[in-house]
């Protein structure tokens, strides 16, 4: 089962309601995703949009740039031009994760019994299963992304000038990137939205090479993030280096939106 692979990715960085060991056997869950056949994502597409693939898309990528369990991205032309990413889920995910969800209850009311297993295991799993099932709804994650974006995003009215200590003054053109979703392309498991190239953070010499500061970025990150706990309560719940990138620009761009969080309005204060 494909499904597995989330739920154990996300366990893997609990440590603190699982042993170390655990978290590191579960952490090799990352490197054993292999992509499903570019001839079933066709099908999917097509089956999602009701038009033959080249109706939808001038050009496809024969190979997926990027895979993960549940689901995996193609790079492709719209026939009015647009680049875009498109994402495709795996063929019946909702029948797995509903599977793996009582797998993974069994399994950690089994190991609530060891003493080295938090008491509080089944309630991530449980909290874990519930997200799963958000993530395989892709018209709520472009519905997230648009949240986001208008809370977040390169908008005037939703950004202001701020600085961060003495560092980064925060500005208008060096702010957050979120791809625009296009609707009439997207369903429950197609999702297809702008292709927006970046860096990787972690890739500290092709940001060198782009004269791309560090530092600068990590303050975004920062601002982003207190904003999104302490002012708009919405926010980002999967930022994982491969969620984000440097843009050219200088802007750092979120994507996944499949796992986000929403926190009531009376816990940023006592946050605060």
């Amino acid at each position: 089962m494909r499904s597995h692979n989330s739920l154990g990715q996300a366990l893997s960085t609990r440590p603190d309601i699982l042993p170390a060991v655990y978290c590191q056997e579960l952490a090799k869950l990352q490197d054993q995703i292999p992509p499903f056949s570019t001839h079933v994502a066709i099908k999917s597409i097509e089956s999602q949009l009701g038009h033959p693939i080249t109706q939808i898309f001038a050009h496809i990528s024969p190979k997926p740039i990027a895979a993960a369990s549940l689901g995996q991205v193609y790079k492709a032309h719209l026939h009015s031009g647009e680049l875009v990413a498109v994402k495709v889920q795996r063929p019946g995910m909702h029948l797995l994760l509903t599977l793996d969800a009582l797998l993974f209850r069994m399994v950690g009311g089994q190991l609530k019994r060891f003493a080295k297993a938090r008491k509080d295991l089944l309630v991530a799993v449980n909290e874990m299963v519930r997200h799963m099932f958000d993530e395989i709804d892709y018209i709520r994650e472009g519905k997230n992304a648009e949240r986001f974006a208008s809370l977040y995003g390169n908008d005037p009215k939703s950004h202001q000038n701020a600085t961060i200590g003495s560092t980064v003054k925060i500005e208008k053109e060096n702010c957050i990137k979120v791809p625009k979703i296009y609707w009439e392309f997207t369903r429950k498991a197609v999702l297809t939205m702008e292709w927006i190239d970046g860096i990787k953070l972690t890739d500290q010499a092709s940001l060198e090479k782009a004269c791309l500061n560090r530092r600068k970025l990590i303050d975004l990150g920062l601002y982003c993030s207190l904003r999104q706990l302490l002012e708009e309560g919405f926010f980002h719940a999967d930022p994982h280096p491969g969620n984000l990138v440097a843009t050219d620009s200088g802007s750092l761009a979120y994507f996944d939106f499949g796992m986000m969080g929403d926190i009531p309005r009376h816990y940023p204060c006592a946050l605060c």
